[in-house]
């Protein structure tokens, strides 16, 4: 893992799949299985976990490649989409542990958030809504705002723009290495990656710190002293002072 060097830090950017919200890299998943199934191509979990994290592009580009597929740029991805639509629309949407904790940290002493997702715009807020995660951001972006997905860093350079704070003073927190990669090439500040079954293979050397779960990041941050307290913010236990 990287060194981190202490900052007060302005604000958060989240990844939503998987890092935000429970299940969604299994639909991920089923939907490039649906959209191979034209193709003839026996698609298991295991080969997905090598994609597990990437924007949907990038994998549309990268399969189409590996499997020598007879198919234009974007056909997988067309298919996979309106499948993990369908079941977003179908199935219950549920969040990971201590995600809302989380979001409420910074809510709490008024700091901007955002998310920064690989998802398409119409999933992505269809999800945070069904969550009730929606309004508790400031700035949503998705695969539909930039022209690179992540590992690339347009996701989250937009996130800092948008929330007017410059990368370094941003906390990102990420569930794969091509997310904090893409963290890491923007410049955030504070990179934290909380790895799933599908992503704890990764290499998350790009990492200042390393959590099971969102709780452990929050305690982490609770007792980091990275963020200025409100004169007019009320003590509680989420409450950290700068030292």
């Amino acid at each position: 893992m990287e060194g981190y060097k202490m900052k007060n830090l302005k604000g958060g950017v989240f990844d939503l799949d998987e890092t935000l919200v429970m299940g969604a890299e299994r639909l991920h998943y089923l939907g490039w299985v649906e959209a191979l199934k034209t193709y003839g191509v026996h698609f298991t979990k295991k080969d997905y976990l090598t994609y597990a994290g990437k924007t949907g592009n990038v994998i549309d580009e990268e399969l189409i490649r590996g499997f020598g597929l007879g198919a234009c740029r974007g056909d997988l991805l067309l298919v996979k989409d309106a499948e993990t639509r369908r079941l977003c629309e179908s199935e219950k949407i549920e969040l990971m542990p201590h995600a809302p904790e989380a979001v409420e940290f910074f809510k709490r002493r008024r700091l901007k958030t955002a998310v920064a997702s690989g998802a398409p715009r119409k999933e992505a807020e269809e999800k945070l809504r069904k969550t009730g995660l929606l309004s508790k951001f400031d700035v949503v972006i998705t695969r539909d705002d930039v022209s690179r997905g992540k590992p690339y860093p347009d996701a989250y350079l937009m996130a800092a723009d948008k929330l007017e704070i410059e990368p370094e003073l941003l906390a990102g927190f990420d569930d794969t290495q091509y997310g904090i990669e893409s963290q890491q090439r923007a410049g955030i500040g504070l990179r934290i990656a909380v790895p799933t079954e599908y992503s704890e293979h990764h290499d998350f050397s790009k990492a200042h710190e390393i959590f099971d779960s969102l709780r452990g990041a929050i305690e982490y941050l609770e007792r980091s002293g990275l963020f200025y307290q409100r004169s007019d913010e009320k003590q509680d236990r989420f409450t950290i002072n700068a030292k």
